[in-house]
């Protein structure tokens, strides 16, 4: 019978001692969740932080651009050429050539 209590005691200790470590566990797992919740609170702030400067900024822009908008008393053109169009080719000779054209057009000359 001696035995038996002995391992009676032995399974409470045992037991007793997976409770403490259990709690301890559970200590550390709560210490890190409120690390964890601080963290994700100061990067919530700074996305909050740094949305509010860019919707600043933008509406920033926005005023800017509207004051620097220049303001035209002349027509703007009916027709202008786009460098970048890659149909359109246009260089000093055929602008001579459709001078030249032009010219012998109204002074009654002939083209060759």
């Amino acid at each position: 019978m001696l035995t038996l209590v002995e391992g009676q005691k032995q399974v409470k200790a045992q037991i007793r001692d997976l409770h403490i470590s259990l709690d301890k566990r559970s200590q550390d797992i709560q210490r890190r969740a409120r690390g964890l919740e601080d963290k994700v609170d100061g990067v919530s702030k700074e996305v909050k932080d740094l949305t509010t400067r860019l919707a600043n900024l933008e509406e920033k822009v926005l005023t800017e651009a509207k004051t620097t908008v220049p303001k035209h008393n002349h027509a703007a053109p009916v027709f202008t050429i786009r460098e970048t169009d890659p149909r359109v080719i246009w260089d000093e000779e055929e602008s001579r050539a459709d001078q030249e054209r032009a010219t012998r057009l109204t002074t009654g000359t002939r083209e060759r």
